[in-house]
């Protein structure tokens, strides 16, 4: 039988896996590391509708970004 999993094992894994994909943005697509963590550091506080909302008006050309244009 499977055990649940613990929950902050889980966010802990899913803060690792960001770090990494916002390191290997940086590192392999030439994306400069202040501008993603400007961006990162903006949107955070936003509510997950407020966040989902400026993401789709940027990646519908309302001043897109390098880094929402590649997710």
């Amino acid at each position: 039988m499977m055990r649940p999993a613990d929950p902050k094992a889980c966010r802990r894994l899913w803060r690792c896996v960001l770090i990494r994909v916002v390191l290997d943005l940086c590192e392999n697509a030439d994306v400069d590391p202040d501008r993603i963590h400007a961006e990162l550091k903006r949107l955070l506080p936003l509510s997950p509708r407020e966040r989902a909302a400026e993401i789709k008006a940027r990646r519908h050309g309302n001043g897109a970004l390098e880094m929402l244009d590649a997710a």
